[in-house]
């Protein structure tokens, strides 16, 4: 007798797993979290120990996974971004040899081949001595290797500087879309216009030097733009490598329960040095914040959920290390300057003023 829409292979293997779950209960039962995981004479290792000294480690894994999204969207939008400059090249160079009559291969001997320059002794020189530890061979070989390298690389560029010239000569228009992240920015500290075209979402650690330095290049831009953008910032310490970032994190939102996060903001970074709770609770001081409340604040970790979730959501957007610039949504891939700041807010301007 079958069970209704049964074939009686699957009823077969089901009475075989009933037979193996009655033998052997264990093998779909949840592990046991309470039994010891080492055991040995005089002592015994827990489960719960082994997590709670691991918690640091498995916290930066799981942000890992949650990165891992971003990280591909990022290199899909590269090879998007390398595939159509190439194939873009490639169509111009082919324009360019049929207008002038000649092939592409005459084309790159009259363009290129002549900004590629010969290296000098003395070039190759401080070259060798810049990489002999890290190539194999003999003093020739390398340099062999060194030479190839570098003439690869000035083709390259030259490639590169002649198919722009030749883009603005055929009125080439690049339309594909920058990358973006969605990075909420409502509720957390910030100033300028809420309405502004133009949000800078910084995610920073108070014990990171580059981060200081980031926010005063940010200033700059915003003087600059006064009215146009907003900034906002977000939390991201790295606990694995600076200890007191987090608490001085903790700190800067309890300093903006009175107020006074950006006065916080620019202590913490003018006194890196004193981070641990008690020079966060002397710079609460001098700030004139209530003492009592900042205290007990500060040490009931009100703010660590907070500041955890700051660490997801950035790490959701592909955050990995600090300072890390979103302007509306784009991450900002170069190194953080006033420069390069600068040139994504006059981008985004430019495409608000965009005609849809």
């Amino acid at each position: 007798m079958y069970y209704l829409g049964m074939r009686p292979c699957n009823l077969r293997l089901i009475l075989l797993l009933s037979s193996l779950l009655l033998c052997f209960p264990d093998l779909l039962s949840a592990p046991d979290d309470s039994r010891a995981l080492v055991t040995g004479e005089g002592f015994t290792l827990e489960r719960s120990e082994v997590e709670k000294a691991a918690a640091g480690k498995l916290k930066e894994l799981h942000l890992e996974e949650l990165r891992a999204p971003a990280r591909i969207e990022k290199r899909r939008h590269e090879i998007f971004t390398e595939t159509m400059e190439d194939l873009t090249s490639e169509k111009l160079f082919r324009m360019e040899s049929e207008k002038r009559g000649i092939t592409t291969e005459m084309l790159t001997e009259l363009e290129i081949t002549p900004r590629v320059k010969p290296l000098t002794e003395e070039e190759l020189d401080k070259l060798y001595t810049l990489n002999k530890n890290r190539l194999q061979g003999t003093k020739e070989e390398i340099l062999t290797q060194i030479t190839a390298y570098v003439r690869k690389q000035q083709e390259k560029d030259a490639h590169s500087e002649y198919t722009k010239k030749l883009a603005e000569e055929y009125g080439v228009e690049y339309r594909l879309s920058p990358i973006r992240f969605k990075v909420p920015a409502a509720g957390h500290p910030a100033f300028g216009p809420e309405d502004a075209p133009v949000t800078i979402v910084e995610f920073s650690d108070f014990e990171c030097p580059h981060c200081a330095d980031a926010g005063a290049e940010l200033h700059k831009v915003y003087e600059e733009f006064e009215g146009m953008i907003r900034i906002v910032f977000r939390q991201y310490p790295l606990r694995i490598i600076h200890e007191k970032a987090w608490k001085a994190a903790e700190a800067s939102l309890c300093a903006a329960e009175q107020g006074k996060f950006w006065e916080m903001h620019n202590l913490l970074f003018s006194g890196q040095d004193k981070l641990d709770p008690e020079g966060l609770k002397e710079k609460a001081g001098q700030l004139g914040l209530d003492q009592d409340s900042f205290d007990k604040c500060l040490d009931s970790g009100r703010y660590s959920d907070a500041v955890d979730l700051d660490l997801v959501e950035g790490s959701r957007a592909g955050v990995s290390g600090t300072p890390s610039i979103f302007v509306n949504g784009r991450p900002l891939e170069e190194r953080v300057s006033y420069e390069s700041i600068r040139q994504m807010v006059l981008e985004e301007l430019i495409l608000d003023d965009t005609p849809e």
